[in-house]
């Protein structure tokens, strides 16, 4: 009888494995068998197995010994596992092929009430590797904390299944600091406030009349629910009427009524006159106005005067 075990090596080379009997009642001799190496085994890549870790802990932390758990498949590539947990509360399995699988507590810890919760375990290849993913805490790592028989059974009769406290695995990367942000206690950082400008520029926004603006004889139907409820009504040279607003007549139809109480924005309706230059223009034909008076009374003078003449 002999045994081969997995093998490495330039193809063509030989290798000798020894298999030994034990604990049996046959007389043999422990015999080399050489086995040559394939062309296929030396160029065989090697995959990395999954593996499915459970951690049964007491509470407050400390490890449980004596806990079975079983890992079964429920796909077609059939897998069936029992394992205890040891003095450090540990059950490993190992080497289950891609599928999907559950895991249950199949006896409790002495002392120590059953956890009849299932959890549902996955096993992928990713690229070489083949990896186990608990569902319930997406890590192939499981804390399962028991309670106590002195404590009330989570898992009473007829209740369904419930189960211990699942410890979720810790972040190996929660400690690390985050790309781009100093650490906390870096005294040297200052973060950077925002600042306002010394001298903000404002834009002016030109004044607009708070009404729209409608010529005498041409407003809008008050009864249209499109038409302003407030408007300003200007006559046929556009100087302000008033301001009018809506008002529910005894039949039930609407009218525009003056609003007797406030002035009409006259600077903000009516259009400018003149410019920086108006005085000047003022000034200039009020001495026009006096030249031609001048001119007149001149020229009245010497008509009187030549009528006198003629007289004598």
């Amino acid at each position: 009888m002999y045994y081969i075990t997995d093998l490495t090596g330039e193809a063509g080379s030989e290798v000798k494995n020894t298999a030994t009997l034990e604990e049996s009642a046959i007389d043999s001799e422990n015999t080399p068998v050489p086995y040559k190496i394939t062309p296929a085994a030396a160029s065989a890549v090697a995959t990395k197995i999954a593996i499915v870790e459970v951690t049964k802990i007491k509470k407050g932390g400390g490890a449980l010994l004596g806990a079975s758990f079983t890992l079964q498949s429920t796909g077609e590539n059939y897998y069936s596992k029992t394992f205890t947990s040891g003095a450090d509360g540990k059950v490993k399995f190992r080497g289950m092929p891609v599928g999907t699988y559950t895991l249950t507590e199949t006896k409790a810890p002495d002392g120590y009430w059953q956890i009849k919760k299932v959890y549902n375990v996955e096993v992928t290849k990713v690229g070489n590797a083949l990896k186990a993913n608990i569902k319930e805490v997406n890590s192939n790592k499981i804390t399962i904390e028991n309670t106590a028989k002195d404590q009330p059974n989570p898992n009473p009769p007829g209740g369904g299944g419930g189960g211990g406290k699942i410890i979720p695995p810790e972040d190996p990367k929660k400690d690390e600091p985050k790309k781009d942000e100093p650490k906390p206690e870096d005294p040297s950082v200052v973060p950077l406030t925002p600042t306002k400008p010394e001298n903000p520029t404002t834009l002016s926004t030109p004044t607009t009349p708070t009404r729209p603006v409608y010529p005498r004889g041409n407003t809008p139907n008050p009864n249209n629910p499109n038409s302003p409820n407030e408007i300003t009504v200007i006559d046929e040279n556009g100087v302000p009427i008033g301001n009018f607003k809506k008002h529910q007549k005894p039949d039930g139809t609407m009218e525009y009524v003056l609003i007797e109480d406030e002035n009409v924005p006259l600077a903000d309706l009516l259009p400018k006159t003149g410019d920086d230059h108006a005085n000047m223009y003022y000034m200039g034909g009020l001495s026009l106005i006096i030249c031609g008076l001048e001119y007149y009374d001149c020229r009245d003078s010497k008509e009187k005067k030549a009528n006198k003449q003629i007289l004598i």
